[in-house]
Formats: structure tokens, sequence, C-alpha cells
């Protein structure tokens, strides 16, 4: 399993070529809890989106990718919604604040998100480390607030 923050700035190979295809710069996240593609800059063309179903492999060092496959960054299929996850403030149904999504946690084999990573602050982070929910503690995410069950942590 791999965080987000490991995927952005790895480089985007083109399995055909060989050519590289620019740098991660974001992941593209759907409401189903899937990652639905990756934004990467490339030197020559700008900013480009790179369907999940057109990437081979996320591993460690690089993405391998169809370069076949990439879009210009406004061409992106349309019945898809994004979401923004960073920075979302969490918390339970009892209305207890756990901090912010600070990053998520992806199965990269299948694209699937399997949790979030939340800070509660950097001295607490520092202190105790980061809190990881899985996805099926979240009750509602909405644009601005995460909620997850009370007994998140059971």
């Amino acid at each position: 399993m791999k965080r987000g923050r490991e995927i952005r700035n790895l480089p985007v190979i083109d399995v055909e070529s060989g050519n590289h295809l620019g740098i991660v710069q974001e992941l593209k996240m759907g409401r189903d809890y899937q990652i639905e593609g990756l934004y990467y800059i490339s030197p020559e063309q700008g900013s480009l989106y790179l369907p999940l179903n057109k990437v081979i492999q996320i591993g460690r060092d690089a993405v391998l990718a169809e370069g076949n496959g990439v879009l210009p960054k406004e061409v992106h299929p349309p019945d898809l919604e994004e979401v923004q996850y960073e920075g979302s403030w969490v918390m339970t149904d009892s209305g207890k604040s756990l901090g912010t999504v600070e990053d998520i946690v992806i199965e990269e084999e299948q694209g699937k998100i399997v949790g979030y990573e939340i800070s509660d602050g950097y001295l607490k982070d520092l202190l105790t480390g980061r809190k990881m929910i899985a996805v099926s503690d979240v009750l509602t995410f909405g644009n601005d607030t995460v909620i997850v069950k009370e007994n998140y942590l059971e």
C-alpha cells in the first residue's frame, strides 16, 4: 500500500517507448473511494491527465503507463466528480474533532483508497504519530468535513 504523497513526484514512463512523460503532480479521486487517474506535468506539453486504466504499474520509483492514454488536463471523464481530501476536517458522529485529513492510503494494484491519514497538529503528530482511519469507518465525506464512526479505533 502507498500513501498519496509517495506517488506524487514520481516520474511517469511510457512502457512502449521508454520515454519519460513527466512527473506526477496530483491524484484524481472519485466519490467511490477510487483513484480515477493522475495529473502530471510534462516538460513539453504542460499539465496532462492519465486515466487509471492506462497506468500499468505504480512502482516504488516510477509510474509505468501506456503513453497513448494521455489526455490534456482539461479533458477527463465528465461523469466523475473530483473530490479534494487534503485539509478536510475530520470529526466523529458524536461531534468530537479528530484533526484534518493529511493523506490517503491507496491499494495501488486497483487504485482503491483504503484509508486516510489524519493529523491532529504538528506536536501531537510528533509525540503520538498520525491516526489512520479506514474507509469502512467513514460515514460522510463532504466537501469540508469527513464524519467517521465514534468507535473507529475499536
